[in-house]
């Protein structure tokens, strides 16, 4: 297997999903099952199944320490990583600034299409030369 793509959620709203893809419970008031993450680990299982090695890097809430420690961690570990939320304007969308502070160069952070719009790309260059990538993705599916 070649290229290891992490992939994690952000967000003090999400949950994981259930096992089994529901059993009928709703979450409780202002918290959501987190779907993006297992499904674009399937995507990836099922599309590149002998080239890719997707790791489940779970869920990071809205806290900058947080997401700093996590994607620290991702970066070290992965060639890409694919997050999910926090890539927005609001308060607690931490990401870009996160990985600024880690070195990241903003290739783009928008794109002109809706949904999708908040959504970027940021190469981080690392000691040895190699450059790791993370591709931001809007939370709202």
């Amino acid at each position: 297997v070649g290229l290891v793509v992490g992939v994690l959620s952000t967000g003090n709203e999400l949950l994981e999903s259930p096992l089994g893809g529901g059993d009928g419970v709703s979450p409780p008031p202002s918290q959501i099952y987190d779907a993006n993450r297992p499904v674009l680990l399937s995507l990836l299982r099922a599309l590149f199944p002998r080239t890719v090695a997707p790791v489940d890097l779970g869920i990071v809430p809205d806290d900058a320490g947080s997401l700093k420690d996590a994607l620290t961690s991702a970066l070290e570990r992965c060639d890409l990583v694919l997050t999910s939320g926090g890539i927005s304007m609001g308060t607690r969308d931490h990401v870009p600034a996160v990985l600024a502070s880690l070195g990241c160069a903003t290739v783009f952070k928008q794109i002109y299409m809706k949904p999708g719009k908040p959504t970027g790309l940021f190469v981080q260059k690392r000691k040895d030369g190699s450059r790791g990538l993370v591709l931001c993705l809007p939370g709202n599916p």
